[in-house]
């Protein structure tokens, strides 16, 4: 009897123990469940709070990016562009110019180049206006000539049209009236075959590009047009190319926003020769 009853006690006591035990579990759970729903709650609040916040942030960081300042990266990649640039030409040359002329054949032509040429863009500045928040500059442009990156050279003869010849034509037809016509197109025709000009005309590559060629005929022509009307200047130095004198050239006179005030207008133009 006494070892029954001690039995039943020592279960009673396990079975206390175990719900004693089974509560605190409980309990345990029960705040780590509203610990974490608490952090949740916080951490939602708080990506609420940051995800406004970035775009915010972000705005703000590219916006002190967006500004021309003289010693800043931004400036100095805006002045110098710092990726390359490349100018590549491809030129139609006439392989039947005789044909064509005394003929009346079609034009056979063939395709060549390209010629590529680096262009560097350098920007001088005038100076700044902190009142208008512009600079003033000019830009400066430079080409040279990528053997490399060409499939000819520029010593290879081509036969193309005769520009010059073609714009004294038109103008003359379109300046010179109806009335003087019958007497100026006689003097321009025996002008044309003074100087030999034809319809086409054979000519090195770098000659038609950038270094040009001299048109002789430009000098007299105004003189014998003189009487009849006033031509206006077709050539500089009576030199034509199809880039003549823009290696080296400056540009007019540009003024942009620097973005100090107002990002929004970063490098915006503000006026074109003063204009």
């Amino acid at each position: 009897m006494t070892l029954s009853l001690n039995t039943r006690e020592e279960g009673l006591a396990t079975d206390v123990v175990r719900s004693g035990d089974n509560s605190m579990v409980s309990s345990v759970l029960k705040i780590a469940l509203s610990a974490l729903g608490i952090l949740g709650i916080v951490l939602a609040i708080s990506g609420g709070v940051l995800y406004s916040m970035i775009p915010n942030l972000i705005k703000k960081k590219i916006d002190e990016q967006l500004v021309l300042a003289e010693g800043t990266t931004m400036f100095e990649n805006w002045k110098n562009i710092p990726v390359p640039i490349y100018v590549r030409i491809y030129i139609f040359n006439v392989t039947n110019p005789a044909d064509v002329t005394f003929n009346g054949a079609k034009p056979v032509l063939e395709e060549v180049g390209p010629y590529t040429f680096k262009e560097t863009r350098v920007k001088e500045i005038i100076g700044w206006n902190k009142e208008e928040d512009t600079v003033l500059y000019h830009e400066v442009k430079s080409y040279v000539f990528e053997k490399g990156l060409s499939a000819g050279t520029q010593d290879e003869i081509v036969y193309v049209i005769n520009v010059p010849l073609l714009g004294i034509v038109k103008v003359a037809l379109e300046k010179v009236s109806a009335l003087i016509r019958p007497f100026f197109l006689p003097v321009l025709n025996s002008l044309f075959k003074k100087y030999k000009e034809e319809l086409f005309v054979k000519r090195l590559v770098r000659e038609l590009l950038f270094d040009g060629y001299g048109v002789p005929l430009m000098k007299d022509l105004a003189l014998l047009a003189k009487p009849f009307i006033k031509i206006p200047q077709l050539l500089p130095n009576n030199t034509f190319g199809l880039f003549y004198g823009k290696n080296n050239s400056r540009g007019g006179t540009l003024s942009v926003f620097t973005g100090v005030r107002d990002s929004s207008k970063f490098t915006l133009m503000n006026t074109w020769e003063n204009k």
